[in-house]
């Protein structure tokens, strides 16, 4: 299919196509509909889909670089997830995208612009977030950052020194996660699973912790909590990291 003919289709509404190795680079595709299309090694270079929306789509070997995916939704859509071959978003523009039910396993989002993305129940397990930027400025003198993670797997995931100052991560699991540094300050982490994730140097002041799962974590290393809330049943598990024993 020629680039003409793609993009028409695309603008049209794509269901059933297999997509394997066409040429998107550099395409202007706004508001384009696919539906249970496969891509296959297709690089989606400076390929423009703001609210592009994908549902049940599956990507194998794709790489989103420099792609403007502004508004975009992605439905129950399955990425490759093998470390070699998982999606790269390096630079991409994904502000104010949804994602939902998405298995983006091993992804690699470098440099990525993501303020206010929302992902539901997506798995990002191993996935790595690298210099991504979740603010924008909104007014004069005056940053904004959001981002919604609910429900998401995020096991192993690379999330250091990650900026999630306010935004919300709730019932999303965490476990092992590295979060070296990451600023999570006022952050609603309620009814996570935090255990054995890697906290050092983080900074969780005024973060929900209610109903989290804070088993393994060790909160002698320097992480500060100054004004986090958590609930009684929590301090058990807290109070076992500093090696203290409560008794009733």
């Amino acid at each position: 299919m020629d680039r003409d003919r793609l993009r028409d289709a695309a603008e049209a509404g794509l269901t059933g196509a297999d997509l394997s190795a066409a040429d998107f680079d550099d395409l202007t595709i706004d508001d384009a509909t696919f539906t249970t299309c496969d891509f296959t090694a297709v690089t989606f270079a400076g390929t423009r889909l703001e609210s592009a929306h994908f549902t049940n789509c599956r990507f194998t070997a794709c790489c989103f670089t420099h792609t403007i995916l502004d508004s975009a939704r992605f439905e129950s859509c399955r990425f490759t997830t093998t470390p070699e071959t998982a999606p790269r978003f390096a630079f991409a523009d994904l502000s104010r995208a949804t994602l939902i039910r998405c298995d983006l396993s091993f992804a690699t989002f470098e440099r990525a612009a993501l303020f206010d993305i929302t992902f539901t129940e997506c798995n990002l397990r191993g996935a790595k977030f690298l210099n991504v930027d979740f603010s924008r400025p909104l007014a004069r003198r005056s940053i904004t950052t959001r981002a919604t993670f609910h429900a998401c797997n995020l096991e192993l995931a690379d999330l250091a020194r990650i900026e999630l100052p306010g935004c919300t991560l709730t019932g999303s699991r965490l476990r092992e996660a590295d979060l070296r540094a990451a600023i999570l300050t006022g952050t609603n982490l309620h009814d996570t699973d935090l255990a054995f994730a890697t906290l050092d140097n983080a900074r969780l002041d005024r973060a929900d912790l209610r109903g989290a799962d804070l088993s393994g974590l060790d909160p002698r290393r320097p992480a500060t909590m100054a004004g986090a809330i958590v609930s009684l049943d929590q301090l058990a598990d807290i109070a076992s990291g500093l090696g203290l024993e409560v008794k009733g």
